[in-house]
């Protein structure tokens, strides 16, 4: 399931994208069946067809893989686990590519205050979040809003990272 996994990442890499997504469901399939259903790993493998298939522009076929994943993950690993965090990271676009930025925007400040609680307000991922949550605002025409979390973004990072390192820049 591994290889399999790993080849169609490559292929999608390499801009095979004929191979990457029947490549991605039999390593599902097998992990899914060496695991059981309700596996971080499992999780791992719908989050892998979940963005492949998002960056595709296929959101309503992404959207119930991402979702499950959510569920295996927090009911497994909790609601704070990094990896947990992570799909939040990736379902909220895939809602906002939807046209649903309520939806999206939850997820956005789920993913923030989970991260919050697990690393502490001044962590990089924290600041990813922030960004993101930015980005979001910025594409709604928000921009006020937009630059002020672009703002609490860098100073977390010039806090963790230093005011002279160069990925300082949001």
């Amino acid at each position: 399931a591994t290889a399999l996994n790993n080849l169609a990442l490559l292929y999608e890499d390499q801009g095979n994208y004929a191979d990457v997504i029947p490549l991605l469901q039999r390593s599902l399939a097998i992990t899914e069946k060496a695991v059981g259903p309700r596996h971080p790993l499992v999780a791992q493998g719908l989050m892998n067809l979940a963005g492949v298939l998002g960056a595709h522009g296929k959101s309503a076929d992404a959207i119930p893989l991402a979702e499950r994943a959510l569920e295996i993950n927090e009911e497994t690993l909790g609601p704070d686990h990094p990896l947990t965090t992570y799909v939040l990271n990736i379902l909220a676009p895939l809602y906002e590519e939807r046209g649903d930025r309520q939806t999206a925007l939850t997820l956005y400040e789920r993913c923030l205050a989970a991260r919050e609680k697990a690393y502490g307000a001044d962590s990089h991922p924290v600041a990813i979040s922030l960004s993101n949550l930015a980005s979001f605002y910025l594409r709604g025409g928000e921009d006020a809003r937009a630059i002020m979390l672009y703002r609490r973004s860098l100073a977390v990072l010039e806090r963790v990272l230093g005011k002279a390192h160069p990925n300082t820049c949001v």
